[in-house]
């Protein structure tokens, strides 16, 4: 593979992964959804920064602990 593929494929991650963030942050308040898809994106990516911060920030902004 080329490394214009390599970059392709790496975009293309990218903003999967942007968009599928972007989505679960809709959810941030609404513990129950927001864990389940969670779930759901911890199983189809890696953690990293950006769904780290997303995690402590909705667990910040919940007054339930069943987001614990």
């Amino acid at each position: 593979m080329d490394i214009k593929k390599h970059l392709m494929a790496l975009k293309s991650f990218e903003d999967s992964l942007a968009q599928a963030l972007k989505q679960l942050q809709r959810e941030v308040g609404n513990d129950m959804a927001f864990l389940a898809n969670f779930d759901k994106l911890s199983n189809c990516y890696k953690m990293d920064l950006r769904s780290s911060q997303l995690l402590l920030k909705a667990m910040q902004l919940s007054n339930s602990k069943d987001i614990y």
